[in-house]
């Protein structure tokens, strides 16, 4: 590569980036191949830096998960080459660039790029010179032949990037979930649902979740601690603070709540606006967010019609390119049209499906989905029974109920609501129970009745302790149906009556009678 003019001081450079890349492939090997596909050691603007890529490129540590530092140090020692890398304290320092190593394709793009600002401020300054000095046809064709090797690797880079057969099959495209079977990453996603169904509530677990690797909803794995950015312009600080409080308290760890890697922010950015996107850009930069959430996304869309598939398509492939560019995740919370399942045999407490979700494209545009309604009316009570769809274009889906209890509302004592307890079981499971409390609850109302009628039928026997036919103790104590039959075999079996023959007026024959059995 040809190195920057010297009569340009500030030449094109990124050394944090160069640091981070150098970072992020000493804590995961693996992606060394997709890095040296980007980048050549030529194209880093610190000579050490350059070499030490190549060193680890071609160190026998280096593969799949962290490389030791100590091996690595130790052949490169071998190789005779540790110091002109800056030595052992070099390597360490390189190690702690960067927390994780989700970002290594990212981190090459941008000392790639730069290195492509540096090619072409170098072709133009050594044209300034040969079209002063030498032969012009022949410089401008050196010119030219240069500025099109240029033109054609950044080209390779940034447009089209077509792969044949073999390509496809030996890639590393291995699909990697944030929240395991709920969240994949680099993929935009969308928590929707009706009004008042806790869709910020369960973003915020959601961010807690990602923010401290804690299962989300108690249920679902998280990979690693991720860094976590929420704008929610909605509900306001004080209902969040308290949330996030909620939320935290019911998880078991000892962790301090002040020091989790979310940033909070009131306010939306407009999707609309260059100026909120590059400021959204540059943020998630600064911070190296790797989930960004925006609640709710019909503020960051004010001059949007929502109508039109092809402005909102626009709209939310620009910003989620912003995503892209960073390494970042977008998830958006939106609501759900107001009668899900109209005109339809769908119940409004049955689950959503992805029609129910309000809006022209946000369907086409998203990859992954959280679904959230009521399966019951709310009771006032804090107590939320609402169904959980999850899914995606990776393949992953499933149904299940969701039970929140938020306890009391108090602002003087909780500073809001009371607590976060949230179970979570599949819907099939969830109906089952339903079923069987419903058929406990009927049988129990049965045995009431049963038992209310054998209290009357004893009390007629006690009216009349000679004893009665059947048929008016059955008339007396309510009239026949199955209640008297299951209260007359209840009876029977206690045995507190005894079967007596009845001399009925008039009647020479014995009539079959019951009476109380006497002690």
């Amino acid at each position: 590569m040809a190195r920057t003019p010297p009569d340009l001081k500030l030449p094109p450079h990124n050394l944090d980036a160069e640091m981070a890349v150098l970072g992020s492939l000493l804590l995961d090997g693996s992606t060394i191949e997709d890095v040296a596909a980007i980048l050549q050691p030529g194209d880093f603007y610190s000579e050490p830096n350059g070499r030490l890529f190549e060193h680890i490129s071609n160190c026998p540590a280096t593969g799949a998960g962290p490389v030791d530092p100590l091996l690595l140090v130790q052949w490169l020692t071998d190789q005779s080459v540790l110091e002109e890398i800056g030595g052992a304290a070099r390597i360490a320092e390189v190690t702690q660039s960067v927390p994780y190593a989700h970002n290594a394709i990212y981190y090459a793009q941008l000392v790639k790029a730069a290195s492509q600002r540096r090619n072409a401020l170098a072709i133009a300054s050594d044209a300034l010179n040969v079209f002063s000095n030498g032969n012009f046809p022949e410089a401008l064709a050196e010119v030219q032949l240069r500025l099109g090797h240029l033109a054609e690797s950044i080209d390779a880079k940034t447009r089209f990037q077509w792969l044949d057969c073999q390509a496809l099959i030996s890639g590393n495209f291995k699909l990697e979930f944030l929240v395991e079977n709920v969240l994949a990453q680099h993929q935009p996603g969308v928590i929707a649902g009706s009004s008042k169904s806790l869709k910020t509530s369960v973003m915020i677990d959601l961010a807690v979740s990602l923010a401290s690797q804690a299962f989300f909803l108690g249920k679902f794995k998280v990979k690693q601690p991720y860094r976590v950015g929420i704008m929610s312009g909605e509900s306001g600080m004080a209902t969040i603070q308290n949330c996030y409080r909620r939320v935290c308290e019911a998880r078991t760890w000892e962790a301090d709540v002040t020091k989790l890697s979310i940033w909070w922010c009131e306010s939306v950015a407009n999707f609309s606006s260059l100026e909120d996107l590059h400021e959204l850009r540059r943020f998630i930069r600064k911070q190296s967010l790797e989930v960004l959430m925006v609640d709710p996304l019909y503020q960051a869309l004010p001059e949007v019609d929502a109508a039109s598939l092809a402005k909102m398509g626009e709209v939310l492939r620009a910003t989620n390119q912003i995503c892209h560019d960073t390494g970042c995740t977008l998830i958006l919370v939106h609501h759900t049209i107001k009668r899900p399942g109209f005109g339809s045999s769908r119940s409004v407490f049955e689950p959503l499906e992805r029609e129910d979700i309000h809006g022209a494209g946000i369907n086409e545009w998203m990859r992954q989905w959280l679904l959230i309604n009521r399966r019951e009316v709310y009771a006032a009570d804090g107590t939320h029974k609402l169904n959980l769809v999850l899914g995606g274009s990776a393949g992953h889906s499933s149904r299940w109920a969701l039970d929140v209890d938020e306890g009391r509302f108090s602002p003087s004592e909780f500073g809001g609501l009371e607590k976060w307890e949230v179970s979570l079981d599949t819907l099939s499971d969830a109906r089952e129970q339903v079923r069987q409390a419903k058929a406990t609850e009927k049988e129990a109302q049965t045995q009431e009745r049963i038992d209310q009628r054998v209290k009357r039928i004893l009390e007629v026997l006690v009216q009349y302790p000679q004893g009665l036919a059947m048929s008016p103790i059955r008339n007396l104590s309510g009239g026949p149906g199955k209640t008297f039959s299951l209260a007359w075999e209840a009876i029977i079996a206690t045995g507190d009556i005894e079967p007596i023959a009845l001399f009925l007026s008039g009647k020479k024959t014995p009539t079959d009678g019951y009476r109380l059995k006497r002690q």
